[in-house]
Formats: C-alpha cells, sequence, structure tokens
C-alpha cells in the first residue's frame, strides 16, 4: 500500500506586501490612540453669547456659571464688586480656577459707568480713545450701537472691552487661561462672546439677572480684585 505524504509549504510574501501591511498596522495604531493626546481633543465648547433658557446658577450676579466653566472648570473661587454710589455704577466679578497651576486660569469681568471705570481700571471710554492700547483690534456686535476693543490671544492671556453706544458705560474683559498646549482653545473668540451675552444689562439695557440668586459654592465677597 502506497503511503502519501503530505508536504507544509510556507508562503513567503513579497517585500511590498509586507510593508502594506505594516503601514495597516501603523494607521490602526494611530486611530486607536498613539497620536498626541491634544490631538485627540474635540473642539471645545465656547463661552456661550446668550443666556440658556431659565439659567439658574450664577458665579456674581450677571456672569452665569455656564460662561466661566469653560475657562476655569468646575472648581473654583471668585471675588465680587457691587457699588453704586453717588459716583456711579461699578459691578464686578473676578472668577479663579482653583487648584491655579501655570499661573492660573481666571476669568475677570467688569462693567458700569465710563468715569467708574477709568477711575478703577485706568482705561478710558471716550468715544475717540483707544481702550487698552493701539495694537487693540476694534470689532462689532451685528445690530448693536457701540465699538469693540480687542488685544489678541498672546500666551493664553486675552483682554476684551465694549463702549456702549452713548460712551457713557463700558465692559471689560480680562481672561488667562492655563491649558492652551493641552486643551486649546480660541480665546479671543471667548473673551468677545462675553462681551456679547453681559451687553444687554451692563450698558444698562435690561435689568440685571442673577441679583438675588447666590451660587452654592466658592466665597464671595464685596471689594476690589
Amino acid at each position: 500500500m502506497e503511503r502519501r505524504t503530505k508536504m507544509r509549504t510556507t508562503k513567503i510574501f513579497p517585500s511590498s506586501r509586507l510593508l502594506s501591511i505594516f503601514a495597516v498596522i501603523l494607521v490602526c495604531s494611530i486611530l486607536q490612540g498613539c497620536v498626541p493626546h491634544r490631538m485627540q481633543q474635540s473642539t471645545p465648547t465656547p463661552v456661550p453669547t446668550v443666556l440658556s433658557s431659565g439659567e439658574s446658577d450664577w458665579v456674581c450676579p450677571g456672569v452665569p456659571q455656564s460662561a466661566a466653566r469653560p475657562i476655569v472648570g468646575d472648581r473654583f473661587d471668585w471675588n465680587e464688586i457691587n457699588s453704586d454710589d453717588n459716583e456711579g455704577e461699578l459691578r464686578g466679578c473676578y472668577i479663579w480656577k482653583i487648584p491655579k497651576k501655570n499661573g492660573g486660569s481666571y476669568l475677570s469681568v467688569m462693567w458700569g459707568e465710563s468715569t467708574r471705570l477709568k477711575k478703577a481700571t485706568d482705561y478710558s471710554f471716550d468715544e475717540n480713545s483707544d481702550v487698552f492700547d493701539p495694537t487693540e483690534v476694534d470689532y462689532g456686535i451685528e445690530g448693536v450701537d457701540g465699538v469693540g476693543a480687542l488685544v489678541e490671544p498672546h500666551s493664553g492671556n486675552v483682554r476684551a472691552a465694549w463702549k456702549c453706544g452713548s460712551f457713557k458705560r463700558g465692559i471689560i474683559v480680562k481672561i488667562l487661561y492655563d491649558s492652551q498646549e493641552e486643551y486649546p482653545r480660541n480665546l479671543g473668540e471667548d473673551a468677545t462672546n462675553m462681551v456679547k451675552l453681559i451687553r444687554p444689562w451692563a450698558c444698562g439695557e435690561v435689568a440685571l439677572p442673577g441679583a438675588d440668586v447666590a451660587t452654592s459654592s466658592g466665597a464671595a465677597t464685596t471689594g476690589g480684585y
């Protein structure tokens, strides 16, 4: 009886095919997370330009938590300015992230009568003057009387202002963001969005929202920054 022996053969892939397989494996590794962490981040949510329906969480009167969280996160502390006397109205909210790192993220918002702002900050809100310095860029808000000034973001730092239509009132927003390398944001958009958000009450067109609502965390104080 004839006995047949089954031979096992070894397939040898051409070098071009080996390179193709290696490329597929490399692509799969990248898609599974081998790229730098910051490249995987989705587009960050910008500071809102309008109040959400039924807004009830406020850091300070006129400054909702939804506008502060994109900059300082969920853990923060703050100081509040609330002054309205014979010298005029001045309101402000200074919010900083805790714990601090790389200088610490903060959001500073101040508004009121131009004379009070000038005295408190040395920034001018006259019709034909620069608010910050000659490097600022003017911007507008569609359908709104007034003029804005923005100092372009640098090293996580940005400043924006708004001269209300009468030039008798104004707004100043300052942002320092300490996570720009890990979680990059458009800080110029954040600053101007904050101006757009608070402008109706900061310019005296509507009543101040959140005046009777206190936040559940932090340590509010009255006084300067």
